[in-house]
């Protein structure tokens, strides 16, 4: 859309800053995470030179990431090693977030058929249970049933 040069510069920090944006709350798909890792670092330099502001260490974030894509990969292997130990030819795997779109590409690339079912929700949860599930913290059952309150 831009025409002149500025107008193509600040369209690419425009796309750079929602992508950041995304990057801090986690809310990345895996098409987003590949198109801003390459550009992190210039991202960076941008916020320091041009705004002066000095970013705090981000290396949780990408490390969160990485290791979901990992995660990607672990979960579709254990999937079809379970299928072939079953020895069934379909299956159902629930997946939220990122893995969704990790999954998907997976069975794309390998030429595997697959249906995908996303419910609409019409509430949101607090942030504050997916990071305690991230962690490994169990929530309790008061914690439950609070997250179940809000959903009915």
């Amino acid at each position: 859309l831009g025409k002149s040069p500025d107008e193509k510069e600040y369209i690419q920090w425009s796309r750079l800053a929602g992508l950041f944006v995304r990057f801090v709350k986690l809310e990345m798909t895996p098409a987003e995470w590949k198109e801003f890792l390459p550009a992190r670092r210039m991202w960076e330099e941008f916020v320091q030179n041009k705004i002066k502001t000095v970013l705090p260490d981000l290396t949780a974030y990408q490390q969160f990431y990485e290791l979901a894509e990992k995660r990607d990969h672990i979960l579709y292997n254990n999937a079809f090693s379970k299928m072939r130990e079953l020895q069934v030819n379909r299956f159902i795997l629930i997946a939220g977030g990122f893995h969704s779109y990790g999954m998907t590409e997976h069975m794309r690339q390998e030429g595997v058929p697959y249906l995908i079912i996303t419910p609409r929700v019409d509430v949101s949860t607090d942030p504050a249970v997916y990071a305690k599930a991230m962690y490994g913290k169990p929530l309790t059952e008061e914690e439950i049933q609070q997250v179940i309150s809000q959903v009915q």
